[in-house]
């Protein structure tokens, strides 16, 4: 039996070892991350130490290349006219790296970060930021991306397909991501043309567009938005999204505060676009199952920390059902469904109920606040007082 058990956990770890891969470490190795790639195969794994290099990557292998830690350890900017990355064909991963544009003025040195045009494109724990010469930071026609942040992005004239994210077929999925400051013609962070794009657990601060100061949706493009925050976006046209359809876009759980343009949606034909939210905070109304229009009550909002307060509406009125596919953390990798003790449920689902917005509000450990309320005041002396009273000379384990 022990013989048997032995061969088996042997044969697994071979296996799992050649799934992973070699590991090709750069610079101790190779020079350049491009010769590395060029030696690599398929689902080796690329260490790129700490440093910043400056390479236009292609002839692209099925590898994971990896940043130092911590995020902006390793930085990556292009070489000279040309992506920094171009990828096509095969699935790729980036990790914790941060993307930026070559030092110059020139606009023909700073093209996009990334630009997948087939395979699968997985991003985790990355960094885009001041690409602000040519067009999108991403195009991809399926994705993955997880906990990354695109800061200041986006063309600044002409016509453009989202700023920040640019699909133009199959399916992206991002997950836990902060897009703030960036500036498009077409839709301030998503461009979404035949596509299908899913959004959970993310914020959207202060983006900008002609169309669109979210997204920008396009021929049978579809957008999905859950348990997200969207405040201080900008648009000539909808200051969340411009669209084909009303069925287009879709919000859920979501927090849509303090953004400003015409209208929060836009639709260039009649009748005007009246996509699907529920469950959220509206600031003005919006008619759908479970939207409120109250102050979300954020902890500060001028410093852009859009946690929610202890007596925010929000917390605990969420859907569950709407949120099956989200995960169990949300933007600032805290814990999901957490239930707030003496707080009604508003929302939908067995309890724990989510919360709205991308933020779910975590109670303080306070041991002070003897019942819970979520503040220590008077009535947490009388709980106190009580529970001494009834448990006086009793032994305690």
């Amino acid at each position: 039996m022990n013989l048997r058990f032995n061969c088996v956990c042997a044969l697994m770890c071979a296996s799992s070892a050649a799934s992973m891969g070699a590991t090709l470490r750069v610079p101790q190795d190779y020079a350049t991350i491009q010769a590395a790639m060029d030696a690599a195969a398929s689902r080796d794994v690329i260490e790129v130490a700490a440093g910043t290099y400056q390479e236009n990557l292609t002839n692209f292998r099925e590898v994971t290349i990896r940043g130092a830690s911590p995020l902006g350890s390793t930085v990556l900017k292009n070489a000279s006219f040309g992506n920094v990355a171009a990828v096509g064909g095969v699935d790729v991963t980036f990790e914790r790296l941060e993307f930026r544009p070559l030092d110059s003025t020139s606009n023909n040195l700073q093209p996009n970060a990334v630009y997948a045009t087939s395979g699968m494109l997985t991003l985790r724990e990355c960094r885009f930021r001041d690409f602000a010469k040519w067009n999108s930071i991403i195009r991809c026609s399926r994705g993955r991306i997880e906990d990354c942040e695109f800061i200041n992005n986006g063309y600044r004239g002409g016509s453009t397909l989202g700023a920040a994210v640019s699909c133009i077929s199959g399916v992206t999925e991002i997950n836990r991501c902060v897009f703030r400051g960036n500036k498009g013609n077409g839709g301030g962070v998503l461009g979404c043309d035949r596509a299908t794009i899913r959004v959970s657990n993310s914020l959207f601060d202060k983006n900008q567009a002609n169309q669109g100061g979210v997204a920008w949706v396009v021929g049978t493009g579809k957008v999905e938005i859950l348990n997200c925050t969207l405040v201080g976006n900008d648009a000539f046209n909808g200051s969340i999204a411009s669209i084909p359809g009303s069925d287009s876009i879709v919000l859920r759980n979501c927090i849509v505060w303090g953004n400003t343009g015409t209208g929060l949606f836009f639709k260039s034909t009649l009748p005007p676009a009246s996509p699907a939210i529920s469950y959220s905070v509206v600031q003005g109304g919006y008619s759908g199952e479970g939207n409120i229009d109250a102050d979300p009550l954020f902890v500060n909002a001028v410093t852009s920390d859009y946690r929610l307060k202890p007596d925010s509406p929000c917390i605990d009125a969420g859907n569950n059902g709407a949120s099956t596919w989200i995960g169990d953390r949300d933007a600032a990798l805290a814990p999901r469904w957490v239930d707030r003790v003496n707080t009604a449920d508003t929302g939908v689902g067995p309890g724990p109920v989510i919360d709205m917005g991308a933020f779910e509000h975590q109670p303080q450990n306070c041991s002070a606040d003897q019942n819970q309320s979520g503040r220590v005041d008077v009535g947490d002396l009388f709980k106190f007082i009580d529970d001494w009273f009834a448990q006086l000379g009793q032994s305690c384990n």
